[in-house]
């Protein structure tokens, strides 16, 4: 019996480590991570169920067994070093499109704000990351950023090394406004960012925040520019920006 139940639980960690993307974040875990745990509990079962439950002098069945399982374990290894291939092979057979692939929708902007100026009128996607989050590679003032989505900033928030890339004048920064990161409280600056975008989604002039050194590991696409769009949703692994 319990040989029949690692084998169902290497099925479950196998499955999860092809199609990671789908099954997104459990309690905070990523499914890689779990997949593993699951794994290594199969594992487990496999190599005590022998011991505790054949007769004494079944060496040889027991080794047989040992290898038949440890092959099936490096399947299992094998599958989850291609992941990366196999899941891009699952996506194209069923259609899913790459991540931030732009959507030429061609779709005209309403309800847009008076003091928003889009650059394009077109939507982007976003795939999930491993972890749960969405990054996407941003164009501002014409410099490219990477930026985390994060809906629970209600500014854009830029790292010190990004604002220096686009260009902004470090010397004028007053470090007087108080956020708070992931790593503890920290100081920012305010400034304008002519312009901010995703693939053909854009804006300009957008409010923004410059941390002070040190305090961000990356920038922050907040709800000043999020809010301005025509629409932000994420439907299960994808995130769609609308301009």
């Amino acid at each position: 019996m319990g040989a029949w139940i690692a084998l169902a639980m290497l099925v479950v960690a196998g499955l999860m480590l092809v199609l990671r993307e789908d099954t997104g974040r459990m309690l905070g875990v990523g499914a890689t991570d779990v997949a593993a745990a699951i794994g290594g509990i199969a594992l487990l079962i496999f190599l005590a169920s022998p011991v505790l439950g054949r007769p004494r002098g079944r060496v040889g069945s027991l080794l047989r067994d040992v290898g038949l399982w440890g092959a099936l374990a490096l399947l299992v290894f094998t599958l989850y070093q291609t992941r990366a291939e196999i899941g891009a092979l699952v996506a194209s057979l069923r259609g899913d499109p790459p991540s931030q692939a732009d959507e030429a929708t061609g779709s005209t902007a309403i309800n847009t704000p008076p003091d928003a100026a889009p650059v394009g009128d077109r939507s982007i996607r976003v795939r999930v990351a491993e972890n749960g989050q969405f990054f996407v590679k941003s164009q501002i003032n014409g410099a490219n950023v990477r930026m985390l989505v994060d809906t629970g900033a209600s500014i854009v928030v830029l790292r010190h090394e990004d604002a220096r890339l686009i260009g902004v004048a470090m010397s004028d920064l007053d470090y007087s406004i108080p956020i708070r990161t992931a790593s503890g409280e920290a100081f920012a600056a305010r400034v304008r960012l002519d312009s901010l975008a995703v693939g053909p989604v854009g804006l300009r002039d957008v409010e923004a925040l410059v941390a002070n050194p040190g305090a961000l590991h990356i920038s922050l696409l907040g709800m000043s520019f999020l809010s301005r769009l025509r629409s932000y949703q994420i439907e299960g692994a994808f995130l769609t920006l609308r301009g």
